[in-house]
């Protein structure tokens, strides 16, 4: 006769934030309080963190020009995904068309198959939004992580990273 083991659940200590990480319970100084925002503003910024990674993704593919970009990111993002877009467009320099899922050739610059497979978002405090997306491009499906923060009444995002 086998020997039944109790599982005991161990309770797990409260979660704090990370250093660096606003309470979601604190409003930065000078910063509109939370309900401020309303609650329409998760919404808005799903779409945004949508938007965003599927524009990256194309600007990486070289689909997109960068600059239409710089509305949504900040100058720091926008440099980093215009400096990467610049070096995969000179190591791809020799390769005018590429396949895409249905087994033609296209030019690049003229076609975008790329789709937001999934998202999930979370705020991370009164004014900050941090998502995970993943991407569909032709080739592979790609991580990318963002955060999206209301500065001077618009969200921009703050930190773009692209796996």
């Amino acid at each position: 006769m086998p020997i039944l083991t109790q599982h005991r659940h161990q309770e797990h200590p409260p979660r704090t934030a990370a250093p660096g990480v606003l309470p979601s319970c604190a409003d930065p100084p000078g910063q509109p309080p939370a309900e401020a925002l309303g609650p329409e503003a998760e919404e808005r910024v799903g779409g945004i963190a949508r938007a965003v990674a599927q524009g990256a993704v194309e600007v990486l593919d070289g689909s997109r020009p960068a600059q239409q970009m710089s509305r949504w990111l900040d100058p720091a993002s926008y440099e980093k995904l215009h400096l990467r877009a610049c070096l995969l467009q000179k190591v791809a320099a020799s390769e005018a068309s590429g396949p895409c899922p249905g087994g033609t050739l296209v030019d690049r610059r003229a076609y975008r198959c790329v789709t937001v497979r999934s998202a999930r978002l979370c705020r991370v405090s009164a004014t900050a939004f941090e998502a995970a997306l993943v991407v569909l491009d032709r080739r592979r499906a790609r991580a990318v992580a963002l955060r999206v923060e209301h500065r001077r009444g618009d969200w921009k995002v703050t930190a773009l990273e692209i796996g």
